[in-house]
């Protein structure tokens, strides 16, 4: 069997971060816009300032999914975006006050190439299912990364970053066990 990837693709290591804004699907019609232009939009800005900017990024409704070149990256960007999220007036963007985010993390091989459909970059295979798996059974307000991530993490030696073990845990879509870690800053800031 030719273990080659398919014409047109090619086989790396990437960093992958899913989000899901916790409250969306209670949002009102007329909120629908708010969200798009607040709550994507306070994204965006993130984007476009930090220095860990992600390699690919999709978003449908209130998911986001984003690749980066290495964990270091993800993992700042993750508390970064976490700290955005749970630290916004969102009432005062007409949102609900309690809206909120869950983030994980993983990092493993991926297929990178073009979306035949819509000719944009793709980043995809079971490495992706993984990390869309571990986003549902993260609290709301945290980071959540597998332990790929975490030994990734610390054999790359990336400092800034605090990875405690919160055990195996069962993944969404009967996914299967996985060792999971709470990611949080470490006493030193973690900077954009």
């Amino acid at each position: 069997m030719d273990e080659r990837p398919a014409q047109g693709f090619s086989h790396e290591i990437r960093a992958m971060l899913f989000g899901d804004a916790v409250g969306y699907s209670g949002l009102s019609e007329d909120q629908t816009p708010h969200f798009i232009t607040q709550f994507l939009g306070a994204v965006a800005d993130l984007n476009a300032r930090t220095a860990q900017r992600p390699e690919h990024v999709e978003t449908t409704g209130d998911g986001l999914y984003m690749v980066f070149r290495n964990v270091r990256d993800a993992g700042y960007y993750a508390l970064m975006l976490n700290t955005l999220v749970t630290g916004t007036d969102w009432a005062s963007r007409g949102l609900p006050q309690g809206l909120n985010i869950r983030v994980a993390l993983h990092c493993g091989p991926v297929y990178c190439g073009r979306n035949p459909v819509t000719g944009s970059p793709l980043y995809t295979g079971p490495h992706t299912s993984r990390t869309a798996r571990i986003e549902p059974i993260t609290p709301p307000g945290q980071v959540y990364a597998s332990s790929a991530f975490a030994a990734v993490a610390a054999a790359m030696g990336v400092e800034g970053l605090s990875l405690q073990y919160v055990g195996r845990m069962p993944l969404a879509k009967g996914y299967g066990l996985l060792g999971l870690y709470h990611l949080t800053a470490a006493a030193e800031s973690v900077g954009g």
